[in-house]
């Protein structure tokens, strides 16, 4: 639902096509970055997994003060997509005579 609305706010943002697929590439960049990240973050979990290191903080998991952590860092980075996708300007292309 999130991306569906940082989706539609981007494309519509300006009456400039071309304006809004460029800050659809950027959203797009941005987005990939974030679920690289998150596969990195995955497997160097797994590999301190196996390799017996825990340190998983399991009775902090289920306090309210971590629900709370997870949404307010879940609407800053719908946040930080939307603006950094918005940053992107429109570039004129100047035709030579």
């Amino acid at each position: 639902m999130h991306s569906g609305l940082i989706n539609y706010l981007v494309s519509t943002s300006s009456d400039d096509e071309d304006t809004n697929r460029l800050r659809m590439s950027e959203g797009g960049t941005i987005a990939s970055g974030l679920v690289a990240g998150g596969a990195i973050g995955s497997l160097i979990s797994a590999i301190l997994r196996i390799a017996g290191v825990d340190w998983f903080l399991g009775e902090w998991v289920e306090t309210p003060g971590a629900t709370y952590l997870g949404m307010v860092m879940y609407i800053f980075l719908c946040g930080y997509m939307y603006k950094f996708s918005m940053k992107v300007k429109a570039k004129k292309v100047v035709a030579k005579a």
